[in-house]
């Protein structure tokens, strides 16, 4: 096959596979200890060594060229694992999107510069190729980052399956083979005999490669919403199950309560052994909790609250509140379930793991203010808890399921028209949700 064009500059290589890494990265979630300036430095670090990689090995061709390629793609990785905190399988399928993404873009601008080139002998200047490729990185760039900007929080929290990634990397490579055939030999099959047609040919395989890679990758996202969806609204009914069969209990158990003090009353007068009054003392200390109960003005509140009393008694935990449950009328039923009972749910855990028994607090706090309902939630909790993206970082090892109460108080908080933060600091974390009451009474 003779040597008619001249192949795509090394600079220009490797700059559109950087960019496309570092776009990917940039929706990734960062390591902390990385400054804005130390990331700027390590990832233009990356991209220099990239583009001596490619320059070094211009005149390499066949088998040699492919290693160096190989080489390449593990250069392209290392920024992946060092400034973003994605798992290694997420690294690998976002690297292997960036390698073929990358390699697309480039092959079709070159292939654009060449037919400029045909036409207007004068493109053929440097300044001007670099001008046509810094124009349409821009257009191309920006496209792809509109496009993963609508994938930004499933960037963020999609845990990639092996299988997955394994399959990813595969179609990366089958897309790489295809594309470098008619420069490895004319005697291999789907191979064409000139440069031009074998520019051709790479630029429609990369493109082929680049719809498959980026459908896959935006099946895995929607996917990844639905089951995010779903088990958001399961939580939602079996929080509200759980509300249903409380409250049935409470009503049940309030009932025996006020019989079994009047019965304790009596048994006071007939007995005169201090034995049998000291075990009547443990017994009216055993069912004191329900005389103690918060009375708040709704019913479902309470009942919420009377539950997540008897965890918290049971864990050692102080439980205060101060709530004008009169405030949350105009929420549903199955809306108090989810936003109070994850909250608590989230504080007692949180507040369990202390080792201190004096440190196991929770405050609570319900009231209406300057036309906002405003809830608030504390409780004590690890010095070294931190927050990211709004969600409070586990130390689990199974995290598919990390988050999701967090993230159906934020939607309960959506739906009327309010929001809901977190902070943590200084061994206390904190729960605030403001709702524009006004907007409910229209």
């Amino acid at each position: 096959m003779s040597n008619e064009l001249p192949n795509i500059p090394p600079l220009f290589n490797a700059l559109s596979i950087w960019m496309c890494g570092m776009l990917f990265i940039y929706f990734l979630p960062r390591r902390k200890h990385f400054t804005p300036a130390a990331f700027s430095i390590t990832a233009c670090a990356f991209l220099i060594a990239e583009f001596l990689l490619m320059w070094a090995t211009t005149a390499f061709d066949g088998m040699a060229f492919n290693l160096v390629m190989l080489a390449f793609a593990l250069l392209t990785l290392v920024p992946f694992l060092l400034l973003s905190q994605a798992n290694l399988a997420n690294c690998l399928t976002y690297c292997a999107y960036s390698f073929i993404f990358g390699s697309f873009v480039v092959s079709l601008i070159w292939q654009i510069c060449i037919y400029l080139e045909a036409i207007f002998p004068f493109w053929r200047k440097p300044l001007l190729q670099l001008l046509i490729f810094i124009f349409f990185f821009s257009v191309f760039y920006t496209v792809l980052y509109l496009l993963e900007r609508q994938h930004q929080v499933q960037l963020q929290e999609m845990q990639v399956s092996l299988i997955s990634c394994a399959g990813t990397i595969f179609m990366a490579f089958l897309i790489y083979i295809v594309s470098s055939l008619s420069f490895a030999s004319v005697e291999l099959p789907f191979t064409v005999t000139t440069y031009a047609d074998a520019y051709t040919l790479r630029t429609m395989v990369y493109l082929g490669g680049f719809g498959l890679l980026y459908s896959q990758h935006a099946l895995q996202c929607e996917s990844f919403i639905g089951l995010e969806r779903d088990t958001l609204q399961s939580m939602l009914n079996l929080q509200y199950e759980n509300f249903k069969l409380s409250q049935e209990s409470v009503d049940m158990v309030n009932q025996k309560y006020h019989d079994l003090k009047h019965q304790i009353s009596l048994l006071r007068n007939e007995f005169d052994s201090s034995t049998q009054l000291s075990h009547l003392d443990q017994l009216e200390q055993d069912i004191r909790i329900y005389e103690t109960q918060n009375k708040t003005g709704n019913r479902f509140l309470d009942t919420i609250l009377m539950t997540k009393s008897v965890h918290c008694q049971n864990a050692g935990i102080k439980l205060t509140c101060v709530a004008n449950g009169h405030a949350l009328d105009f929420m549903d039923v199955m809306d108090l379930s989810s936003l109070f009972g994850n909250a608590l749910d989230n504080a007692i855990e949180a507040a369990s793991q202390l080792e201190d028994p004096e440190q196991r607090l929770i405050r609570l706090s319900v009231s209406y203010q300057k036309g906002f309902l405003c809830i608030w939630i504390e409780n004590r909790c690890r010095e070294t808890l931190t927050i990211a993206k709004g969600i409070p970082f586990t130390s689990k090892k199974d995290t598919r399921y990390h988050g999701f109460g967090v993230k159906s108080i934020y939607k309960t908080a959506e739906k009327y028209g309010g929001t809901a933060s977190v902070h943590a600091e200084n061994g206390w974390f904190e729960l605030r949700v403001l709702i524009p009451r006004e907007i409910r009474e229209r």
